[in-house]
């Protein structure tokens, strides 16, 4: 059903679940799994 499944991750809980859920997820189909940090800008 899946082949290619993308999670953004802020490191909330939440997030966190997410992750989780979308790594069953691939194992059960098979599919690629791209995992994404979210992050604040850094001033210079």
């Amino acid at each position: 059903m899946y082949k290619k499944i993308q999670v953004g991750l802020d490191g909330s809980r939440h997030g966190i679940e997410a992750a989780r859920t979308a790594v069953e997820l691939a194992k059960k189909f098979d599919a690629d799994l791209h995992l994404l940090t979210v992050t604040r800008p850094y001033k210079v």
